[in-house]
């Protein structure tokens, strides 16, 4: 894999954990959207099996239409973004 491909792989796992400990500790986490546009990358390099809906990390979550960028990227990681103290709205800290 190349340097640049190792670099997007890093973008993903960065931004999804980030946002796994920041929910886990009730704290808030943004985004800037030129690292999303890496994760969303990553995500096209791996993307879910047309067979199977899975995707790298297993099951890819059902989302609604309206669920920001944010929560589109961790729905294809198989995160449940779900009631949060830290947003009453939708569960991103």
């Amino acid at each position: 894999m190349s340097a640049s491909h190792n670099a997007v792989v890093a973008a993903e796992e960065l931004t999804v954990h980030a946002w796994d400990l920041a929910h886990a500790t009730d704290q808030t986490v943004r985004v800037d959207d030129a690292i999303l546009d890496q994760v969303e990358l990553f995500f096209a390099m791996f993307p879910p099996d047309p067979e199977t809906g899975a995707g790298p990390f297993g099951p890819v979550t059902p989302i609604g239409d309206d669920a920001d960028r944010l929560h589109r990227i961790l729905a294809l990681a198989g995160r449940e973004p779900r009631p949060h103290a830290a947003d009453n709205r939708t569960g991103t800290p």
